[in-house]
């Protein structure tokens, strides 16, 4: 009974303030200029997203022209192409103040951030783990356990705020049959069975609720007689921020689920970890983001639609340029035998 009593309540108040809701667009708010870049350290080429808000979506711009300084400096330049990107090249380090600049003829956005300092990897233990697959089903799976830790910069000061990216290539090797136009003859082959690739990158995509850092904004799920309430939202840009740090290090507790088959036929399994040292403005805005997303994919109905934050003068959107520590794990196991030709696949 009390779950009926909940259910007509929820209805009630969604009929009551319909009429107030304005979830549709009418027009009125004039057309706005969209930058959108999240940038790093790590890379030269830095990919610049440029649009006008719509009524339904929004719109792509071409041919708006795009500058970046650092420190004061202009060092590249260049316009949008038919698809609203721009590319500049430029190499950016940690402590620079880096700015955007863009006009599309209509109206001029800006912004700037600084830099954070990279956190250091200090060491990576690792553990194999069998675990349940999720909390209401008793199903285990084999997984691997990493524990990464990791130092603040030295001279760091308040919170730091941090991005967890996962990057994995895996793949099964096997064995079969092919023809060898230069022997002119069948000989037997290795072959790769990929799982993921190089480009399979991951935020969300491993597992880290024995992690406080990582799960200290998560999805809360409990539950009253069927009920469920919501509290947060799943951290799937892998956030975390140094209030857990003792003495300015801490340790990562990430489960990885083991994906790889028989281990010999081979096998090849390379983690790739990029702790992206961000501003507390775009930490800010990727929860907001999470959040606006599984408010709607989730169905959260009580959930107030979230505002995303905005560092973009003159128009809307987010700039931002991260530092970033590398961790890179690889296991790794291949096909040895005498007997056959070896022919292994390209790697």
């Amino acid at each position: 009974m009390r779950k009926i009593f909940y259910l007509l309540l929820v209805q009630c108040l969604f009929l009551a303030c319909e009429e107030e809701v304005g979830l549709v667009d009418d027009g009125a708010e004039a057309s706005r200029l969209v930058v959108n870049a999240l940038c790093t350290t790590a890379d030269s080429i830095h990919q610049i997203s440029i649009s006008r808000t719509g009524i339904t979506s929004a719109k792509q711009v071409t041919s708006a022209k795009v500058t970046l300084s650092v420190n004061g400096q202009e060092v590249a330049d260049g316009v949008s192409d038919s698809n609203g990107q721009c590319r500049l090249n430029a190499k950016l380090a940690a402590g620079d103040e880096v700015s955007i600049r863009v006009n599309d003829g209509e109206d001029e956005a800006s912004a700037t951030t600084i830099i954070p300092q990279p956190l250091t990897v200090v060491g990576c233990d690792t553990l194999h783990i069998r675990k349940r697959k999720s909390f209401d089903s008793n199903r285990t799976g084999d997984y691997t356990r990493f524990m990464i830790r990791v130092r603040l910069a030295d001279g760091a000061r308040g919170t730091q705020f941090f991005r967890l990216v996962l990057n994995r290539e895996a793949c099964n090797y096997y064995y079969g049959s092919g023809w060898d136009y230069d022997l002119d003859t069948i000989v037997e082959r290795v072959y790769a069975d990929d799982i993921f690739d190089h480009i399979y990158s991951s935020p969300g995509k491993y597992e880290y609720d024995f992690d406080p850092a990582l799960s200290e904004n998560s999805m809360k799920n409990e539950s009253e007689e069927g009920i469920e309430w919501f509290d947060g939202v799943p951290n799937d840009y892998g956030l975390f921020r140094s209030s857990y740090f003792d003495h300015g290090e801490y340790t990562l507790c990430i489960d990885v689920e083991y994906v790889c088959g028989n281990l010999g036929r081979g096998h090849k399994d390379i983690c790739t970890f990029r702790i992206h040292s961000i501003s507390k403005a775009e930490y800010d805005y990727l929860w907001a983001a999470a959040a606006l997303v599984n408010t709607y994919e989730a169905g959260v109905l009580l959930s107030n639609p979230p505002i995303v934050p905005t560092n973009i003068s003159g128009g809307t959107g987010f700039f931002g340029v991260s530092s970033e520590a590398v961790l890179r794990h690889e296991d790794v196991e291949k096909i040895l035998r005498d007997d056959i030709i070896q022919i292994w696949p390209d790697e």
